[in-house]
C-alpha cells in the first residue's frame, strides 16, 4: 500500500510539471522548408485550438490536455485526478464535442481531427 501511494505522489508530482508546461505542447518549432502561409496557418489554428480548449469546463480541459498534451492513456488520467475511468471518457468525450463545435463556429475548415 506504501509503494502505491507513493507511486500515486510521483504521478502527481509529474502531472504538475506537466500541466504547468501543457502551453508549451502547442507550439511547434518552425519547419525551416515550410512556407510563409503554412506558418501563419499552423499559427492560427493553435490559436484556435488554444481558444477552443479554453472554453471548456475545466475537468474536460484537463483530461485532454493530460491525454493528448501529457502522453497519458486514459487509465492513467483516471488514476492521477482520482477519478474513475468511466468519468475520464465521458469527460473526453465531451470535450472532444465541444471543441469540434468551437472550432467549427470559428469557421475553421474542417480539420482531420474534427470528422466524425
Amino acid at each position: 500500500m506504501t509503494h502505491h501511494r507513493a507511486v500515486d505522489v510521483v504521478r502527481r508530482e509529474e502531472n504538475l510539471r506537466r500541466w504547468r508546461t501543457s502551453e508549451e505542447g502547442l507550439e511547434l518549432e518552425p519547419d525551416p522548408k515550410a512556407r510563409v502561409e503554412d506558418e501563419v496557418e499552423a499559427g492560427e489554428r493553435r490559436a484556435e485550438v488554444r481558444a477552443a480548449l479554453g472554453e471548456l469546463p475545466a475537468a474536460q480541459r484537463e483530461a485532454l490536455l493530460l491525454a493528448y498534451f501529457g502522453g497519458y492513456t486514459q487509465r492513467e488520467v483516471a488514476a492521477l485526478v482520482g477519478v474513475p475511468l468511466g468519468t475520464v471518457k465521458t469527460r473526453m468525450a465531451a470535450g472532444m464535442r465541444k471543441m469540434k463545435q468551437a472550432l467549427q463556429d470559428a469557421g475553421t475548415e474542417e480539420l482531420p481531427w474534427t470528422r466524425q
